[in-house]
């Protein structure tokens, strides 16, 4: 299982072994979770972006997958929605 952090700008690193090492060669698919922090922190220390929709957590809802090849450089983009505000956050 690979995993990585989302920077302010967007871009990622995935891990699998160790630090930046990326993936395993083939297909994966993936989910995209987010930590949202609003307890005892006033919100300038966890600004955490537009909140995401949450079926990007699960891997039965989420419909996100990578193919890695291990001939070429991989640049992988994922595409998820924001949370409709106002409105469940769930899947």
């Amino acid at each position: 299982m690979a995993r990585g952090m989302i920077a302010r700008d967007g871009s990622f690193r995935l891990t699998t072994f160790s630090k930046d090492d990326g993936l395993i060669a083939g297909r994966h698919r993936a989910i995209v979770t987010q930590l949202v922090v609003v307890d005892r922190f006033p919100p300038i220390q966890h600004a955490h972006g537009s909140t995401i929709h949450s079926r990007y957590s699960s891997y039965a809802t989420a419909n996100l997958t990578l193919d890695i090849n291990p001939e070429t450089a991989n640049s992988i983009e994922l595409v998820v929605a924001k949370a409709r505000q106002g409105q469940s956050n769930s899947p």
